[in-house]
């Protein structure tokens, strides 16, 4: 994944999904909070806090392709950020 600078969920990355689904591996949504005050424009970094929120884990299914499986991903990772609080 890759950190987002308005601090909205994006298209996912193909990466994890890309592995998941060739393994069969079980994969964990997390949301990281915070880092978009810590660490600004032009890659200075800030004092703040970080905060790593973890979901349950979960296999994709193999008949997914990457797009469809990015898309759950970013689901499950938008269901662990709205659950904060």
């Amino acid at each position: 994944g890759t950190r987002s600078v308005d601090g909205e969920l994006h298209e996912a990355e193909p990466g994890a999904a890309i592995f998941a689904l060739k393994t069969g591996a079980p994969v964990v949504p997390v949301f990281v909070e915070g880092t978009r005050h810590v660490l600004g424009a032009g890659r200075r970094l800030h004092r703040g806090r970080v905060t790593v929120h973890f979901g349950d884990p979960f296999t994709l299914p193999r008949t997914m392709d990457r797009d469809e499986a990015g898309r759950a991903l970013m689901a499950a990772i938008g269901r662990v950020r709205d659950g904060i609080g």
